[in-house]
């Protein structure tokens, strides 16, 4: 496949998933004004186990399946990926349900970890919207299937649009259902939260429906490959689960990633918080790292997201085909785009933390906590896409195994080092232990990598660092506009003058990057000279 090819794919779900982060970055804005900081958090207690849980039902069947598929459709063999597919549903179809029967079940267990002495919440609160997220699990096992499915014959298409739609009715469903909840039948808290997660069953309903639409509309076409399947010996089932699960287990640790280290702040951000000191509501300080300042930041995380999706069956078959030269292209195409995009995003959300928060969210009692968390939080966005490309490169390989070890590594550092960074740092301490944990997962697998392929990081780190001294001469621009504007428009107390400072400030450090980036040439080197001609001709 051609890297054109790889970058149409990457396009229609890059988008999807960017579009799809969007909504939910949208979406805070109504729930935190429906909800603040504390409806926030009991939010965040609720999404928080159903992501561990939905990691593990659905096996990270999308990528696993495509990456089954994509083998076997590479040597022709399109019976065998059907055989699957049938097979699978049914299967998802059970996982689901023992998934959310267990979920379901455990909830009790879960709260008395969650909430303190004194909280505004009650272990009962955190038992109903935990078991009314649980219900999604029924459902999303086998979409993730279907979606796989058509990821592992290239059609990008079907999952794009279905996880647009269901973003689209979650979002929906949660700014309606809540507000007629507190402003019609003039509800508690607690019960529009409950609306709130009840709001990932319907949104998992209708990208279901999306998905079906889309197997009737092409079924002929897929029934005409295999017609065209060439002889191979029948696997039996038992075999075609084994490989699929080799595959899909590495891809169950890659989608905890983040769930798990969030379960670590779960389980110790409060106590930790209280211990060191902290004067405040470790509540909302909570929601807003968990919930509201990690939707910021997962905005350009989706790009990684989009490229991993399409990268693991595009380098697959090179990989299958032993097609080297291509392997290397694939993978310095996605880490060039990631650290070209993802880098300046990151650092300049952390330059203009304290605007963004006060612009998206307000100003509270404990707005220069929140917007600190931000702003520690924000480069974080970095190494989760680098991390992401990289375990989906080598789950390409067939080095599941590695990409297991190295979240493995990142999450022991995790553990160890949240609680002392709380007690020294407070809030901040909690992103900082993330970035740590997460940079070293990236540092191992650009090592197993490297071993593996053979790929020269050479050319790559003086371009990395290149990107890094664009975005530093960024952000000092950014920083000194943003200082200076902020004598005549303070902030602290003003949510227009925030919005002000945070529109400019990135204008100002878009328009200065990319022109840093087109005067040295980096830009073409990233895109092609093929695209910035094109660029340049509309201009």
């Amino acid at each position: 496949m051609a890297v054109s090819r790889l970058l149409r794919g990457t396009f229609l779900l890059t988008s999807a998933t960017f579009i799809s982060k969007f909504l939910g970055m949208i979406l805070v804005f109504p729930l935190n004004a429906l909800l603040g900081e504390q409806g926030g958090a009991l939010y965040s207690y609720a999404y928080i186990p159903y992501s561990i849980m939905l990691s593990i039902a659905t096996m990270g069947v999308p990528l696993a399946v495509s990456k089954f598929i994509s083998k076997y459709n590479t040597i022709g063999d399109y019976q065998t990926g059907r055989r699957l597919f049938r097979s699978g549903l049914k299967v998802m179809g059970l996982t689901g349900v023992i998934s959310f029967l267990f979920l379901f079940i455990i909830a009790p267990w879960i709260a008395p970890f969650v909430v303190n002495e004194g909280s505004v919440h009650a272990t009962s609160d955190v038992v109903n919207v935990i078991r009314l997220v649980s219900t999604a699990l029924i459902i999303v096992p086998a979409m993730s299937l279907m979606r796989g499915f058509f990821q592992g014959h290239q059609s990008m298409g079907p999952s794009a649009v279905s996880t647009v739609i269901e973003q689209i009715i979650r979002v929906a469903f949660i700014v309606i259902g809540c507000s007629i909840a507190l402003y019609w039948f003039q509800s508690d808290m607690q019960t529009a939260v409950g609306i709130a997660t009840l709001a990932a069953f319907v949104g998992a309903l209708g990208g279901l429906v999306t998905l079906v639409y889309f197997w009737k509309k092409r079924k002929d076409g897929l029934n005409e490959m295999l017609t065209q399947s060439k002889p191979h010996p029948k696997k039996p089932l038992d075999e075609v689960y084994r490989e699929l699960l080799r595959y899909a287990i590495p891809f169950v640790f890659v989608g905890l990633a983040v769930p798990l280290f969030q379960l670590v702040d779960m389980f110790t951000f409060n106590t930790a918080l209280a211990v060191s000191g902290f004067s405040g509501d470790t509540s909302g300080a909570f929601s807003a790292y968990t919930l509201y300042g990690h939707k910021l930041i997962m905005i350009p995380v989706s790009l990684a997201t989009g490229f991993a999706l399409t990268l693991i069956p595009t380098v697959t078959s090179a990989y299958v085909a032993k097609r080297t030269t291509d392997v290397h292209k694939y993978i310095t195409q996605a880490l060039q785009i990631i650290i070209f995009l993802i880098m300046p995003a990151a650092l300049g959300l952390s330059i203009l933390a304290k605007p963004a928060y006060a612009a998206f969210f307000g100003i509270s009692d404990q707005f220069s906590v929140y917007a600190s968390i931000l702003g520690w939080y924000a480069p974080a966005a970095l190494l989760f896409a680098l991390f992401t490309i990289t375990t989906s490169i080598l789950q390409g390989v067939n080095r599941q195994r590695v990409a297991m070890l190295s979240l493995t590594i990142g999450f022991i550092v995790k553990c160890l080092l949240t609680y002392p960074l709380i007690l020294v740092l407070q809030a901040d301490g909690a992103p900082v232990a993330t970035m740590l944990g997460f940079g070293f997962a990236v540092l191992f697998n650009f090592y197993a990598i490297h071993r593996t392929t053979g790929y020269p990081f050479k050319r790559l780190k003086r371009r990395s660092l290149l990107v890094f001294l664009m975005c530093l001469f960024m952000c000092l621009c950014v920083g000194i506009w943003s200082a200076t504007l902020q004598v005549w428009l303070p902030i602290e107390n003003n949510r227009w003058n925030a919005v002000v400072v945070l529109g400019t400030g990135v204008l100002i450090g878009a328009l200065i990057y990319g022109l840093v980036a087109l005067r040295t040439g980096y830009a073409e080197k990233v895109f092609g000279p093929g695209l910035m001609k094109k660029l340049r001709l509309r201009a």
